[in-house]
């Protein structure tokens, strides 16, 4: 028998499933509904499990719904999507991503602490930390060193004084305007727009 595998839903459109798989990373697969439609969204859990398709994409059966981060989509729906868009864009398609899946569960269960806006950048900037993706200069640097050591259930009720605002801001533009599909991003230029008003 076939074993389960947990994914977040990136990235949906028809057939087409873009995830982050506890086991594999980062993966696009197909979803072919049997019984009528399935109220898939993204960010939402689900678990799985899947066969290989006729022309070799992964397909999903015996999919379950686990969590719809419902609440949270009240609450901010833009930082969960500036979260899915950073996996979606920064993840290639079967490189892995293990550890960004288990990233993401401790940022689904500490969601509510992420309420002010630096905590929202710095919780970005802690996943662009973890996928590598920064800029080379010193304060970048220095700041990615602080988040990767810094649990996620700290960054809510600490006050990480060393960390500029600025240098956040300028990190996050930086990694949508150098990405070579920059230009599609739909959440985080909204992010770095109000935050320019």
């Amino acid at each position: 028998m076939e074993e389960r595998d947990e994914g977040i839903v990136l990235r949906h459109s028809w057939q087409r499933v873009a995830l982050l798989s506890a086991k594999k990373g980062r993966t696009e697969m197909l979803l072919f509904r049997k019984k009528g439609p399935y109220k898939l969204s993204c960010g939402a859990l689900i678990s799985y499990t899947q066969k290989r398709g006729s022309r070799g994409l992964a397909v999903i059966e015996n999919m379950v719904i686990e969590h719809m981060p419902l609440v949270w989509a009240r609450q901010d729906i833009y930082f969960l999507h500036y979260l899915l868009e950073l996996c979606y864009y920064f993840i290639p398609v079967a490189s892995g991503g293990r550890h960004i899946f288990i990233l993401m569960q401790q940022i689904y269960r500490n969601f509510k602490a992420f309420e002010s806006t630096l905590c929202k950048k710095i919780v970005l900037c802690k996943l662009l930390s973890h996928l590598g993706v920064m800029p080379e200069q010193e304060p970048f640097q220095s700041c990615a060193h602080l988040l990767l050591n810094t649990p996620i259930d700290n960054i809510g009720i600490t006050d990480l004084e060393l960390i500029v605002e600025d240098t956040l801001d300028e990190w996050l533009t930086w990694s949508v305007s150098s990405h070579p599909y920059g230009k599609w991003f739909k959440a985080m230029p909204s992010l770095l727009k109000s935050e320019a008003q």
